[in-house]
This record gives C-alpha cells, structure tokens and sequence, in this order.
C-alpha cells in the first residue's frame, strides 16, 4: 500500500491513554467511525505510571455521604492552590463536569477506595472531600475503562491500531487538519511504502500524551529549570511536534514547578527515578519519602546543597515546600539525621519496611553514611563547615526548643549520634508544563489566536503547567484528561455522516 490516504474516518484519535480512550468510546456510542492508534503495544498510556489520583465534586458518593460541595466552590479551591495562574475557563469546564466523570467510572465498576472521596497530602490539598483513588492506582482507570473500549472494539465503532505512531497531521491549502500520516512501529524492516499509510478524518483529536521523558524538549520550553523525570518512557512528545508543525500555540513551560522529596535510584542520571507519584507503586524498589506533617512529622533536617537550611521543615503547606525548592540550585536537597533519629523516628519510607530502609542507608547511592558529620558532608558534595555549623545551630534550636530561622515546631531530637545519615532528593518533573492552546470546545488555536479548523486536543498534551498555572492541583491533569475526552466524544465532534443525517 502506498502512502495516500485510502481510508476515511469520522474520528480519529492520536493516542489511546487517558483522554484518547473515553474519546473513541463516546464518539462510537454516538455512531461515529473512530480510528484509534497507539503507538505502544497497549493502552493507557501513562496511567501505567500514574498513581490515578482525581478530582471531582457533585459524585454520587458525593450525595451518598452528605458532603456538601459545589462546582464553584471547587473552582475556587482549585484557585486559592495555584495562586490564581490557571486557565479557569477550562478548569470550570473540569468542575462542572467532573462528577459525571467519577460516575461513569462508577458505573464501570471503578475500584475507588472506601474513603473516598476524601483528602489527600500528596499536593496541596483540597478544602474539603473531593479526591479520588483506587488502591491499584492508574493501572485501576485502566482496569475499568479498557473493557468499556474494547467492548466498542467489537461492535466495529472502533478501530484500534496499536504498534501505529503518527508522524505527520496532513492539512490543505487552507491550514484545515484532514486527516494524519502514520507509521507502523513494528515489522521495521518492511518497506517505507507498507510501513507508512495517510488517512482521513473529519476530525483528528490528539491525546498522545507529555514530553516529560524528553529532556531536549523538557529543556526547550522550560529553559529555567531542571530536569529530573519518573514517568512513561513513551511520554517523548510527539503530539506537540505535531502540534508545533501546524503553527499551534504551545505555552505554558515558566510554570513547571518541582515534587518535593523525590529520590533518584543513582543520583547522577535524571531519569533513573523509581518515585512514580501516587500513593505507591507495584515496583518492589519504589521509593517515596512521606514529607507531609499531616501524616509524618520530620525528624530530620532539610538542608540544599551548600549544607544550609532553606524551610521550616514541618510547615503544613505542600505548595510551600515545592516553591522553596524551586529557589534551591539544581532543585537538589537532603534530609540530614543520625543514628538516634533512625532509631526512633517514625518510618519515612511508607512502602519499605524498617530493615529495608535500613539496609539501603550506605548502599544505595542516594542514601548515604558516615560516621562523622565532616565525611558525610564529604559524600554529600558539600562544605563540611557550613554543615556542621547547621547542624549545630539547628541542635542548639532542640535544646532551647525554639527556631528563630525558620519557626520549625518539631524539634524532637539533636543531630549528634553517629554513623550520621543523608538521603539525597531531587524535585521531580513527572509532568509536561508546556501544552497546546485549544478553546473552550478544545479545538486547537494557532500562535495567532485563530482555530485550526478540525483539530482538537485533550490531555497532557494541553499542559500540566498551561491549564494548572504554577502548582500542582490535585487531580488536576487525570480528571481534566477523563472529561475533556468524555465531552469531546459525547457532544463537541460533529462529523458529516451525523450532519446529513440530522438533515
């Protein structure tokens, strides 16, 4: 076959991940012809990765429990955590409509945990009960809604191409998008004319995903920060070339913010991280330190990487953890304790057990050990003066119980107990900032503010940082992905099949 467009499709759908799956189903259920590929060998994307936490209110368990909520109330939570930086256009679209969201997931039968909805620390969290999760985390959203698309698989509405990268969206003289170019990932050694096929759409949706795992691009649009990644090998962003090809307006990239407390298998690669966000993760090396007062008061003291404090370690607000780090070099950091605190500190390695953390303190790369304060600031890579003389005003803020620097209130230990300990963190990116520019009907705009005629975008791809401003909501990039894809599907793709029809 060669490479002219032989095929022609009412929907077709870049990417089968959280916003591209609910797309293809709803658009089928309505009667369109969906075309739907995916460059990995499965779907789901980066919910594969995802912790799957979301945010919803006006959910049936919502009224089941009696919790009194209200999509404005939501949208002005959702204000208060980012500072006032959001698209609040599209996050009141993601208010509005994001209990029906957490019902439809209901009524596929979502393993939602039995406390939700509740509140959670992983980010600033919400006023009142409105997230959401399920102790198999994204692999949980995958768990229900994959049926549900396969289910549209079957009946024909939906033909879904996996191994299928696009490489190309095709438009005409006009700039219109009418349809896309693809590649077959697998079977590489046949040739360019049975690998690369054109088809038409009356619609392309792209929901390919980030470029969070894409240093180059990382870089691109956010030149200001730095780069340390946990997520989706496959999150290279390609839907934002694609983008970028057809002159859509990408922005957002000044807001990428660190995740405090991440830990880096081996500190000197950026991408080696097991922290994978959520609650926790399935790999049996998963690291993730519980920083969070509410559920785990430090013990330890947080120092950058010239052996200085630079926060009150046990202030309540998330946010004004990731923001203080975000003014540190390299966006590194480290917990600095001893022998005394180990013994006795609660466990701030929730999904390792006591001798597991313990066997890793000296032999994993970013846990490190001395047995004097001058050697450990030698493995840290910091000025051993400047360390010891933190530690020591720090025990003297013990002994008087008092912190004139910073205002810390827990101080219940002195740092002085050898073999001393430091696990070295770094604040992690596990999302894209920068994202396409798309109305209120998620139809793509060009750097000129004018609407690429038939090409709509939901997901990542939008930007974490372009719709949530400069923080992490809650919730905030999984649900917003559900729904735009459920309303994309459900009501705002028109295709000329339909049209005529109603005519």
């Amino acid at each position: 076959m060669n490479n002219q467009a032989t095929e022609n499709w009412d929907v077709i759908v870049v990417g089968a991940g959280t916003a591209g799956m609910p797309t293809a189903i709803f658009a089928a259920q309505r009667g369109a012809k969906v075309l739907l590929i995916e460059q990995d060998t499965k779907v789901g994307g980066t919910l594969h990765y995802s912790g799957g936490q979301m945010a919803a209110t006006g959910t049936r368990l919502h009224k089941e429990r009696s919790i009194d909520d209200s999509p404005q109330e939501f949208l002005d939570d959702m204000r208060r955590i980012c500072h006032d930086t959001f698209d609040e256009p599209m996050f009141r679209i993601h208010a509005e409509n994001s209990g029906d969201t957490i019902d439809w997931l209901l009524d596929l039968n979502y393993n939602v945990d039995p406390e939700c909805p509740g509140v959670l620390m992983v980010h600033e969290p919400y006023y009142t009960k409105r997230s959401f999760w399920s102790p198999d985390e994204g692999k949980g959203l995958i768990n229900c809604i994959a049926p549900a698309l396969m289910a549209e698989v079957e009946k024909g509405g939906v033909d879904l191409r996996l191994g299928t990268e696009c490489t190309e969206l095709l438009h005409d003289d006009s700039g219109a998008v009418i349809g896309i170019r693809t590649k077959t990932i697998e079977g590489a050694e046949k040739t360019k004319e049975e690998t690369e096929h054109d088809y038409n759409g009356d619609n392309v949706v792209v929901t390919s995903g980030g470029y969070a795992a894409n240093r180059d691009l990382f870089k691109k649009y956010s030149p200001h920060a730095h780069h340390y990644s946990s997520t989706n090998p496959n999150s290279q962003g390609k839907g934002i070339k694609l983008m970028d090809a057809v002159g859509a307006k990408i922005e957002g990239g000044e807001n990428v913010i660190p995740s405090y407390g991440c830990v880096l298998d081996d500190p000197n690669d950026p991408m080696c991280s097991t922290y994978i966000g959520g609650q926790g993760n399935a790999l049996s090396d998963y690291v993730w330190l519980d920083t969070a007062p509410q559920s785990r008061q430090p013990w330890e003291v947080h120092v950058n990487i010239n052996g200085e404090r630079f926060l009150r370690e046990d202030i309540p607000s998330v946010d004004d953890r990731e923001l203080a780090l975000e003014k540190q070099p390299e966006w590194r950091h480290f917990l600095v304790f001893d022998e005394g605190v180990r013994q006795n500190a609660p466990k701030i390695t929730p999904f390792w057990t006591n001798e597991e953390f313990k066997a890793a303190l000296g032999t994993h790369p970013s846990f490190l050990k001395a047995d004097t304060l001058d050697d450990l600031a030698n493995r840290m890579g910091v000025d051993a003066d400047t360390l010891d003389a933190t530690i020591h005003r720090y025990n003297g803020f013990v002994a008087d119980q008092k912190d004139p620097d910073f205002g810390r209130e827990c101080l219940p230990k002195q740092i002085k107990k050898a073999p001393f300990y430091a696990i070295q963190c770094v604040g992690m990116s596990v999302m894209s900032s920068a994202g396409v520019v798309t109305d209120e009907t998620f139809n793509v705009v060009d750097t000129n503010g004018k609407a690429i005629p038939n090409l709509y975008a939901a997901g990542e791809v939008l930007g974490f940082g372009r719709l949530g401003g400069h923080a992490f909501i809650p919730g905030g990039s999984v649900t917003p992905a559900l729904t735009f894809g459920r309303l994309l599907g459900q009501s705002i793709l028109q295709w000329r099949r339909n049209t005529e029809a109603a005519e």
